[in-house]
C-alpha cells in the first residue's frame, strides 16, 4: 500500500484551476487600465458617491463560531485536525490491475482500492473501495448509491478528525474531468448506533443536492477556521450568471456535518464572509474606474451584494446599488452583458431570492 504525502495536501489540479482563474481576473483589471485612489478602495462619481459602503469601511469583530451539534464534544484539550491526499497520488502505472492508497489521521488508517479509470489517464477509478481500521477493530464504508458514469475518477480523499478516539470523517469525490465540471461528492459519518458509517450526503449524481449552496465545479476541502475543521465550497449558482465564468466570482460557503446531516454553517463566520464582501467590492471599485473595465463590474458586485445580505446589511447594499444605477456606473456592463436582458439591479435582485439569499432584506 502507498500512503502519498502528508500533512493537509489538497487536490493540486483544482488548486493550479482557481490559481490561474484568480490570475486572469487580475490582467483582466489591470489591462482595464484600472487605478486605486491612494490605496484605497474610495472613489467618488457624479453626485458624490462614495464607493466604499461604511459596511465595508472597517471590518466589525466577529461573532465567536457557533459550535453545531456533535461537532466538538466536551474533551477541550483535543484539536480537530484532517488529511488529505494529494491528488498527484492518485494516478497508477499503466498496466496496473488495482492500487491501494493508504493514509493515516489519529490512530486510524484510511484505505482506497480501486482499479484504473476508463478515461484511458492512468488514473484511479471512482468509487472504489474504502476501509477505516485502527489495529483492533474495520469498517468498510459504503459506496456512493450509483455514480452512473464509467469515466468517473477518484479526485479527492479527505479524513476529518472532528472527536477524539472517534473513526473520522470521511470525503471521497469522484471528477468528471470537463471544463470546470464536475466533482460528485460523497460525506461519510461514523455512526455509533449503527457500528459503522453512514452516508451523509451523496452529490455523486448530477444535479443531487442543488438546494445545497455548494459548487459542483470546485467540490468541497476541508478547512480549519477557529480551531473546527469545516467543509468549504462556492455557491454554483453564480457561475455564468453574470459574466464569463472567470468574470464571476462565487460567495464562499462553510458547511459542517450534525447528527447524521450537512448543515450550511457559513453566516455563523460573519470575519470570512466581511473579508470576501471587501474584496469584491474592491474588484468592483477597480472596474468602474475606467471605461474598459466598467463592462466587468457586475460579477464583483453580485458576490457583494449576496455577502452584504448574508450579514444583514442587504438594505444599505441595496441603496448602494440603486445610487450606482443613478449615475450611470452600471450601464457599461448592462450593454456589454450577453446574458442579462433588463437593468442590472432588478435582474440582481430576482436572482439573489430565487437562491435564498436577502430575504426580508430587499
Amino acid at each position: 500500500m502507498d500512503e502519498p504525502g502528508s500533512g493537509a495536501s489538497l487536490r493540486e489540479v483544482e488548486v493550479a484551476r482557481n490559481a490561474l482563474r484568480s490570475r486572469f481576473v487580475a490582467i483582466v483589471f489591470l489591462l482595464a487600465g484600472v487605478f486605486l485612489l491612494a490605496g484605497t478602495c474610495v472613489a467618488s462619481g457624479p453626485g458624490g458617491l462614495s464607493l466604499a459602503p461604511a459596511a465595508l469601511a472597517a471590518p466589525k469583530a466577529a461573532a465567536a463560531p457557533v459550535a453545531v451539534g456533535d461537532r466538538l464534544g466536551a474533551v477541550s484539550s483535543f484539536s480537530q485536525g484532517y488529511r488529505c491526499l494529494p491528488y498527484t497520488s492518485f494516478s497508477i502505472p499503466k498496466g496496473t490491475q488495482a492500487r491501494a492508497l493508504v493514509m493515516h489521521l489519529d490512530g486510524y488508517a484510511v484505505t482506497y482500492t480501486a482499479r484504473p479509470s476508463h478515461r484511458g489517464l492512468e488514473m484511479l477509478s471512482y468509487p472504489g473501495s474504502i476501509n477505516v481500521s485502527n489495529g483492533a477493530s474495520s469498517w468498510r464504508v459504503p459506496p456512493p448509491a450509483d455514480p452512473n458514469d464509467e469515466y468517473f475518477e477518484l479526485g479527492a480523499l479527505c479524513a476529518i478528525q472532528v472527536m477524539p478516539r472517534m473513526p473520522p470523517e470521511l470525503l471521497a469525490e469522484g471528477y468528471w474531468g470537463g471544463a470546470h465540471c464536475c466533482y460528485g461528492p460523497t460525506i461519510y459519518q461514523y455512526s455509533t448506533a449503527a457500528g459503522g458509517y453512514r452516508v451523509v450526503e451523496d452529490l455523486t449524481k448530477p444535479h443531487v443536492g442543488d438546494g445545497l449552496h455548494w459548487d459542483p465545479n470546485g467540490g468541497f476541502q476541508p478547512v480549519k477556521i477557529r480551531g473546527e475543521v469545516l467543509l468549504e465550497s462556492s455557491d454554483g449558482a453564480f457561475a455564468y450568471a453574470f459574466g464569463c465564468y472567470a468574470c464571476t466570482p462565487a460567495p464562499t460557503r462553510l458547511f459542517t456535518v450534525a447528527s447524521g446531516r450537512l448543515l450550511d454553517v457559513t453566516t455563523s463566520y460573519p470575519a470570512v464572509i466581511r473579508s470576501e464582501a471587501a474584496g469584491a467590492w474592491k474588484g468592483a471599485v477597480q472596474s468602474m474606474a475606467s471605461a474598459q473595465g466598467a463592462g466587468l463590474v457586475e460579477g464583483p458586485l453580485a458576490e457583494w451584494a449576496a455577502d452584504s445580505c448574508e450579514l444583514g446589511e442587504g438594505a444599505q447594499m441595496w441603496r448602494t446599488l440603486e445610487q450606482l444605477q443613478a449615475q450611470g456606473r452600471l450601464s457599461a456592463a448592462e450593454s456589454q452583458s450577453f446574458n442579462n436582458k433588463e437593468p442590472f439591479p432588478a435582474q440582481l435582485k430576482a436572482f439573489l431570492l430565487k437562491n435564498g439569499y436577502c430575504k426580508g432584506q430587499l
